[in-house]
């Protein structure tokens, strides 16, 4: 019951108005109507990526776990929409679909328990990696792979671990699955090279070079390259629901009732 009415008081702060976010008109044309119509479609793409629900899945896990974490995923979908085309010029309409490919943000929760970090980091910045373990199923790196995002290796069966499922008390999971570890940080500039990266997608001749890296099954290199990102940012955002000093883990709305609970028991 904490955790819940918790959630729902900073849910309710954050989506009861309906507009999550505003976008200040600095370009100095004196014309608000190109803010309102940027602030329009950003909310569309919120809504087509579930980005609320999303958010509200971090919340819950945030108030159990004391920690919130989620990755921004930048993916390319295709959408369809009806279209018409005119026929033998214009006497006749055509009715059809027509298709196009466009970037779309995600945000993907994470649980804790599948996130990996420097144990001396207080922040995502600050650490020089970090890390998502998680089981997917087969056919979402097949299709990656198709698409020519990951490598083409042969892919193997991962094993059970309780320690990264989900929810360890179910038993009957699909077990067309990969172990899939995402990370996102420093890496030994040799070891880059090593793996085939260009050394010119290297910003400088530092000795570690921001990079994104997917390995597959504790072993199968699916991607090696440098950060692509302009800002050389790292798509993890990472909040604790209570800070503790010097430390990257929060406390919980759980791990802050033990005590009075344990106290009402007794």
């Amino acid at each position: 019951q904490a955790v819940e009415s918790n959630v729902a008081e900073i849910e309710t702060a954050t989506f009861a108005t309906g507009k999550i976010f505003d976008i200040q008109d600095d370009l100095g044309d004196q014309n608000p109507q190109d803010m309102v119509l940027l602030r329009k479609k950003l909310h569309e793409d919120f809504d087509k990526a579930q980005i609320r629900a999303r958010i509200g899945e971090v919340l819950i896990n945030c108030a159990v776990y004391g920690t919130g974490i989620a990755e921004v995923v930048l993916e390319e979908v295709e959408e369809a929409a009806p279209s018409t085309r005119p026929l033998m010029d214009g006497d006749l309409q055509e009715f059809g679909v027509q298709k196009r490919k466009r970037p779309m943000v995600k945000l993907n929760p994470v649980q804790p328990r599948n996130f990996l970090i420097d144990p001396c980091a207080t922040t995502v910045d600050d650490a020089m990696g970090c890390a998502i373990e998680e089981f997917v199923s087969t056919h979402t790196v097949e299709l990656l792979q198709e698409q020519g995002v990951y490598r083409d290796v042969m892919l193997e069966t991962s094993a059970p671990d309780d320690d990264l499922e989900a929810d360890p008390n179910l038993y009957n999971v699909n077990m067309e699955r990969v172990r899939l570890l995402k990370y996102y940080g420093l890496v030994p500039r040799q070891m880059l090279i090593d793996e085939g990266v260009d050394e010119d997608e290297m910003p400088d001749d530092s000795m570690y070079v921001e990079a994104c890296v997917v390995i597959a099954n504790q072993g199968q290199i699916l991607k090696a390259i440098a950060n692509p990102y302009m800002m050389q940012d790292r798509p993890i955002v990472a909040f604790p629901w209570d800070i503790v000093p010097s430390r990257f883990y929060g406390r919980g709305v759980c791990e802050k009732g033990y005590m009075s609970q344990k106290a009402l028991d007794a």
